[in-house]
């Protein structure tokens, strides 16, 4: 019947809404990795210090360079904030520590000491191995490319991503030896004194190797004016990683932060606001229809 088929067009339309609605739902609960900073926050239970976008090949639609230069920019005016600055000149160790290996350490390591050497402040980076880790690019995305979407592979040709040896000074990066029974040289004193003979620098950031499959030294820690761990977002806290940090969390809770890092843009517009991207009006359109936001680009 006429009648019939018209009822069950609008049944069906109105039923596939739902199970999508549903879907989307249904995955964002159960999506417990840490993609966000109020997630973050609930399962780590730590301060904040920062996040930092995945480095994705974008086909020129967004300017990854000043998104990344402003977030550096308010993840210093952090670490001014959480450490503890004195009257003598004294140099400020920060650590950069994870729980599991392939979490950005190096990456976070070499471009917060670029933003300190913008600042004009003298820095020297200990990484506990020589050689820089490059991946190759996985498979090409036909689909993001036929919808416009952006390219989920890393871009390892920006600058953002670059070994930091390459924009570094020979004196201002320098390797120490680990091994998995624990630190060849444990103090900080011991191995700083050895490269740095005439003045100490301003800052100094120290790469730790993965607490879960490497013993980690108390005294270096301990020694440290700011701890930053650094969690990559696509991935879920388990007992393993809350197990490798609990000492360090009651022992120097006071100067413990984390860092999410590898996260989707639209996460860092929590802290930027809206992200200027090379979108079409129609796109523009949708996204505002989306948002409920009709009258938003209407000046007071």
């Amino acid at each position: 019947m006429p009648s019939s088929r018209k009822l069950l067009v609008v049944g069906a339309f109105i039923f596939g809404i739902i199970i999508v609605i549903g879907s989307i739902l249904l995955i964002e609960f159960f999506d417990n990795t840490l993609k966000n900073i109020q997630t973050t926050l609930k399962v780590v239970k730590l301060p904040f210090i920062g996040i930092l976008p995945k480095v994705f090949i974008t086909h020129g639609k967004v300017d990854i360079k000043p998104v990344y230069k402003r977030l550096f920019e308010l993840i210093f005016r952090e670490i001014n904030q959480n450490i503890r600055v004195s009257k003598k000149p004294k140099t400020k160790i920060i650590s950069i520590i994870s729980t599991r290996k392939h979490e950005g350490k190096t990456i976070v390591s070499g471009n917060l000491a670029r933003q300190l050497k913008k600042e004009q402040k003298s820095v020297v980076v200990f990484n506990y191995r020589k050689n820089y880790l490059q991946f190759k690019y996985k498979k090409k995305y036909i689909l993001n490319k036929v919808f416009g979407y952006s390219d989920p592979r890393s871009d390892y040709n920006n600058p953002i991503l670059a070994n930091p040896s390459t924009y570094l000074e020979n004196n201002e990066y320098l390797t120490y030896e680990s091994k998995e029974d624990g630190f060849e040289v444990d103090k900080y004193k011991e191995f700083i004194d050895k490269t740095i003979k005439k003045s100490a620098p301003e800052y100094v950031i120290i790469e730790h190797p993965n607490l879960i499959n490497f013993n980690y030294s108390i005294d270096l820690l301990s020694s440290s004016d700011l701890i930053i761990l650094v969690c990559r977002s696509n991935r879920v806290w388990g007992n393993a990683d809350e197990n490798a940090i609990s000492s360090l969390k009651n022992d120097e809770k006071n100067k413990f932060s984390f860092l999410i890092n590898g996260s989707e843009l639209n996460e860092v517009e929590y802290l930027l606001g809206e992200i200027k991207k090379n979108q079409s009006l129609f796109r523009k359109r949708i996204k505002n229809l989306f948002r409920l936001q009709f009258n938003s680009s209407n000046k007071i």
